[in-house]
Order: C-alpha cells, then structure tokens, then sequence
C-alpha cells in the first residue's frame, strides 16, 4: 500500500469500531458540523500531496501581483514626490578651521530658521475690540501672508535627490547599480520635472572678521552674505548671524508680495509678531512687552513700515484692557518720536489718551493724524469716538460719516455711529446703522448688543431681547450683552428674570460696576432698598467716577425719606457728569419731595435741556407745578410726558389728579383708567378714581376702588 492509499484510509476509516449514536451522526448534529472543517483541511492536504506543482505554480503567480503592486506603489510615490516638490533644499555649509559649529549644523539651523519665519506669518491674528463708552475701538494687524504662504524651504529629507539618493542596490552581474541613482535619473527625464533648488554657503574668518555666505543655485541665482567682527565671548553670535541670514533669504524671496522693504524691518516685526502670539497662548505679559519693543525696532529700522503701527495699536488696546494704559500712552509717544510724521503713530496716541478720557488731547492726537492722512477711515473713526465722548453727537455723526464714505465696509463705524443716533434719540436710525454693521459682520456681538439698545429705547423690549439673546449666543461670555439684556427685562417688570441676568453679567466680570448698578435699579424697583444700596456701593466702589451708580444712590435714598443723603449722593453724580440728566431729575424729585418747588424745577428744567426725550422729568415737572397749585401748567407738562412715553402710568395718574382739583371729574377719570390699565397694581390712580367716583356721586363704585387701594397698601 503506497503512501497516499495509507493517508486516505486514515481519514476516511473509523478509528473505533464501537456503535455511533444516531442522534450525534445526524447530518444536522453540531458534531457531525464541527468534523466538516477536518474533511475539508484533509482534502487540501491529499489534492496538494497528489499534485504540489499546480499549487507552486498558483503561489508563485500570487507573488508576482504582490510584487507588481508595489512596484505600481513605489512609482507613483516617486512621481507625487517629483510633481509635488516645491521651495528650496539647503546644504552643508563649507566651513573653515576651529569653528564650534558644524556645516550640517549651520544647514539644519538655517532651514529652522526659514519655516519659522513662515509659520509665523501663516497664523491668522484676531482683530483686537476695545468698547468704550463711545462705542467700540478696533484694532487689527496682519502678517506677511504672502510670505506664510510661500514655502521657501523644505528638510532634505522631504526631496527626492536627497531622500533617496542611498536607498540600496541592485546586483547586476559582475557589478551593482544604485537604486537611488536611477531613481534620481528617472526623475530628470520626466517632462515637467524641475532640477531642485538649494542654497550652498561658507563660514569663514578673514582676520577679526567673520564672514557667513550663501548662494542660491538654480533657474535664479541669488547670494547674501552676513559680515560681523569676530566676538570670540559671545557664544551666540553665530546663531544670530544666522538667524539674520534666513531673514535675508526670506524677504528676498518673497520681495514682490510683501509689504516690508528691508530685512531688519521684517526681522523685528516677525519677533513682535511671535511675542505677541506668545502673549496670547500664555498671558505672560512680558511677552506683550517684548512685542511692543520689537515693534519699536521695527519703525526705527524701516520709517515706512505700516504694519507694526497696526500690531502697536492692538498692544495698547490690550493694554487698556488689562489697566495699564500708562503703558498704552508710553508706547504711542515712544511711536511718535521715531516717526513724528506718521499717521499712525498719532492715531493710536489719539486712543490711548481717548481710552484715559483725555478727550482735549485726543482730538488733537487725531486732527494731526488727519491732517498727515485725511484718508485714514480709522482715524476719523476715533475722531467721532472722542466727539461721542464730549457729548458732540452733531460732531460725531460727521466723523463717522466721513470713515463710512473712506471705507463703507468698516462695520465698527457704522456701528458706532448708531450708538450716536441712539443717544440723539433718532432711534430708526440708529437701528439702520447697527443693521447695516451686522450686514457686513453677522457675527459683530457688539452691533448686535447696540441694537438691543435702540429697540429697548424704543420700547421694542422682545425685540430687544431677541437682539441681545442673538449676541450672548455668539459670546455667551459678552457680559454687557447679559447686563443690557437685564436691563430691558427689568422695564418689563420681570425683576428676577433682570436679577438672573445682572448675576450672569458680574459673574462674566465681577468689577463690572455698571451691571452692580444695574442689579441695584431692579432691588429699588423691588422696594428692596437695602439691597439696592449694598449694590449701588459696590458698583461705587468698583468704580468711584461711575455718575448713574451715584445717581441710582441718590434715587433709592429718597424712596427711604432721606432726602439731605439723597441729595449728598444726587450732587456727586452731577458733579463727576455735569450732562447726567437722569441725576438732575432724580434731584428735582427729592427737592419736590423736601418742598423746594421753585429749586425742583430749575433741576427738572436742566434735566429736560440736556434729554428733552426724558418722559420721566417732564412728568416730574408737572407733579411739581401741581403742587404750586398751578394745573394748567401741570398739565401741559403731563401731556407732554404721555406724547413722548404713552406707556407711563404714572403720568396718566397725575393728571388726573390735576383734572380732578380742576373739577374736571370726567376727563379725570378717564386719566385714572387709563393708568390702571397700565399699571392696575398701583395704590395712586385707584385712590384717585375713588375720590373722583365719589365727587361723581358714584359711591358704590368709589367704595370699590377706595377697597382695592387698600388692598395694594403702599405697592
């Protein structure tokens, strides 16, 4: 029996003679499943056992594809590396005797040097956006971004006469042949193959000095070279001979698209722009002095550089940000004594003194840098910033109008611009601007915020909070946008919804002062006066100079019969902002109330002079008018009140006051309703109807609404 019948009987023959378990040799028995993967391996070992060369042949035909696909693989990894290679390949320097750095180390150093340069100038900077009580001032600067965008230089290793130069060999009889050296001859015959670029060069010493060359080879040839007197203690002197070298390469390379004309001027203004990026990833605010500084070098270096005026004007932003605008101001004198004939320098000292409220000074910060480039949109930007400030909206509006017709699409302007028409009262106006601003920008948190104000100004308060809910989604971390938000739900009397919102805001920003007041506002609305105070002083404390906070003081004093404390705090917010009208009205209400009619209304008068939209001191007029018994006058007052807020109750109850002690119960009592269904929580107008309801001769009805004002009590 030859070898392959003894194999078949061995797998085909049963090995035990006992009787099988008709269940276990079912055709469906997991068993009889688990012995077909056996009887199958079995077959494969007979069939190869019985013709092994067919099964060589097929495996031999298996590794011939394998083979041919890498092969296919290989070559168009070669030709993505022929087609796709761009920049330039440096080499090993020649170097002379005794030097401490290698050739190769000069190279490595130098191609560092090169993509450093570019990946500094391929970082996009944020525009830097400083609100002020004018507005917004926004700063922005730029890299060379044609020279991130040029790849300049590329490690050897990414280059194929280099990568692959010493790959292996091929045996080829008696000799070999270099698979690296076919590779690179295969790539020179290609069609659109191009020879790579590289730049050779020297160190060498000639007497006391030394002396660093390089050469560009290829369709351009180029040399620069660094020459130094030999200063054997400064061990960096080499490293910073070549890192001047790249900056030489750099800028020639890339001298047609970029807008620096000297090498020492790219060179500072990348290490400004590099310092500056450090300062954002760290916070270090050494790193924002050393951007300032190299900023400086850069001016100094190049007279005509723009773009470091730009990168200074955003450190004395951040600077005002972080409180140290003394270093803001020391920076733009610092600019204006390099280069007193430049726009730039005078703008950026027109904000940094604008930024400090130095608003005189300011403005002839900025006339000068008009008058050195009437052209400049931002600098008549700022202009219009500090006319805002001065109270000049006429001013301000032709400021921001002469920036919109330089450059249309500034959308701070417009939006700052809005702000203006807002506080002239000129509100759909105002919201032309802030939509325009948002046209241009759809994500300008700031102009989306304005709006809020105007429609709120305009008794738009769903609107408004739409508006402002619209820029808390963009920036949920805007505090102003909360503290606005807050605002306009506490004039639609949702105080803890306002509450919630004041809480965000100081949260945001605890030295917010504004949002303290603010929260103050709502607990007076309360009546939680207690907590109002404790808010209005914080608010204080944050900010001494902060007039509406010593002003929403002086109110919440009054509402607690204090009126000599009320006025203490009411004077020190005219004092610190003599155009406050809101302090003025808050002390002609505390004069009424101490019976100083004839001095309570010289403060309405001045009030309504500075805001003559001021629904509120009007109202207070006529409330001061009629207790001089003189109702004609009161009236007027009254009606004027209600032309410019139809919505305040609390005029509509007075005048029906002074109808009522005219004898005018009809039209009286038509005034009376008329605030109740504004307000039909408030004790006045229902004492009032009830007497008039009862000089009517309507007891029954006039018993109801002496009852209900019982009810409210003091609400």
């Amino acid at each position: 029996m030859d070898e392959t019948t003894r194999m078949e009987k061995m797998l085909y023959e049963p090995t035990d003679s006992r009787s099988v378990n008709p269940e276990l040799s079912s055709p469906t028995s997991p068993s009889m499943k688990a012995r077909q993967v056996p009887n199958k391996l079995s077959q494969f070992l007979i069939s190869f056992f019985r013709s092994p060369d067919i099964y060589a042949t097929k495996l031999f035909a298996f590794l011939k594809i394998c083979i041919f696909v890498l092969l296919l693989l290989g070559i168009i990894f070669i030709l993505s590396k022929i087609y796709t290679e761009q920049g330039i390949v440096i080499l090993p320097f020649e170097i002379s005797k005794n030097e401490n750095l290698s050739g190769i180390t000069i190279a490595d150093q130098l191609t560092a040097e090169l993509m450093r340069i570019q990946q500094i100038h391929n970082i996009s900077y944020e525009e830097v956006v400083l609100p002020t009580s004018g507005g917004q001032f926004s700063s922005t600067f730029s890299a060379e971004q044609s020279l991130g965008n040029l790849e300049m230089v590329v490690p050897k290793a990414e280059v194929v006469e280099f990568s692959m130069a010493n790959i292996g060999t091929i045996n080829a009889g008696p000799g070999s042949l270099s698979l690296g050296n076919i590779i690179i001859a295969f790539k020179n015959i290609c069609p659109g193959s191009k020879p790579v670029t590289t730049i050779r060069g020297s160190l060498q010493r000639y007497g006391s000095t030394i002396v660093l060359v390089a050469v560009l080879e290829g369709s351009k040839v180029q040399s620069w070279m660094v020459r130094q007197p030999v200063d054997s203690s400064n061990e960096e002197q080499l490293h910073e001979m070549i890192r001047n070298l790249a900056y030489m390469i750099a800028h020639d390379r890339s001298q047609s698209t970029i807008s620096a004309k000297t090498w020492e001027g790219l060179k500072y203004y990348t290490e400004a722009l590099d310092a500056y990026h450090q300062y954002k990833l760290s916070g270090n605010t050494d790193d924002l002095s050393l951007a300032g500084n190299y900023s400086l070098k850069a001016i100094s270096s190049e007279k005509g550089y723009v773009r470091p005026f730009g990168l200074l004007a955003s450190l004395e932003s951040t600077y005002a940000m972080i409180g140290r605008q003394n270093d803001a101001i020391e920076y733009c004198s610092k600019t204006i004594e390099l280069n007193p004939t430049s726009a730039y320098g005078w703008s950026n000292n027109g904000f940094a003194l604008e930024n400090q409220g130095k608003f005189d000074e300011a403005l002839k910060s900025y006339n000068e840098a008009i008058r050195l480039d009437p052209n400049y949109a931002t600098v008549w930007n700022g202009k219009g910033f500090v006319l805002y400030n001065q109270g000049k909206f006429d001013e301000a509006i032709k400021a921001y109008n002469e920036s919109i017709r330089l450059d249309p699409n500034f959308a701070s302007t417009w939006s700052n611009k809005g702000m203006a028409l807002n506080n002239q009262g000129k509100f759909d106006e105002a919201l032309i601007a802030f939509d325009e601003a948002i046209r241009l920008d759809p994500n300008f948190v700031i102009a989306l915020n304005n709006k809020g104000l105007a429609l709120n100004n305009q008794g738009k308060f769903d609107e408004a909070i739409k508006a402002y809910n619209e820029s808390i989604r963009l920036d949920p971390n805007f505090a102003s946008a909360w503290s606005n938000k807050g605002s306009t739900l506490e004039n639609q009397g949702k105080y803890d919804d306002a509450l919630i919102a004041f809480d965000e805001a100081i949260r945001l920003d605890p030295n917010f002062a504004s949002a303290w007041s603010n929260k103050g506002s709502t607990f007076e609305n309360q009546g939680k006066y207690d907590d109002a105070l404790i808010a209005f002083d914080e608010a204080i404390r944050i900010d001494p100079n902060l007039a509406s906070a010593w002003s929403n003081k002086g109110s919440t004093l009054e509402n607690q019969g204090k009126f000599d404390e009320a006025l203490i705090a009411l004077d020190e917010a005219i004092k610190l902002d003599p155009n406050l009208a809101s302090a003025w009205n808050n002390k002609g209400t505390t004069l009424e109330n101490q019976g100083k009619f004839d001095k309570a209304l010289i403060a309405l008068d001045e009030a309504i002079k500075l805001d003559p939209n001021l629904a509120s001191a009007w109202c207070n007029k006529g409330s001061t008018l009629e207790n001089q018994g003189k109702y004609n006058d009161a009236l007027i007052a009254f009606d004027e009140a209600i032309r410019l807020d139809p919505n305040l109750a609390s005029a509509w109850s007075n005048k029906g006051f002074a109808l009522e002690n005219q004898g005018k119960y009809d039209e009286s009592l038509k005034a009376f309703d008329e605030a109740l269904r504004l307000d039909p929580n408030h004790e006045a107008p229902w004492d009032g109807k009830g007497i008039t309801l009862e000089a009517l001769g309507r007891h029954t009805e006039a018993d109801a609404a002496f009852a209900k004002a019982r009810e409210l009590g003091g609400n």
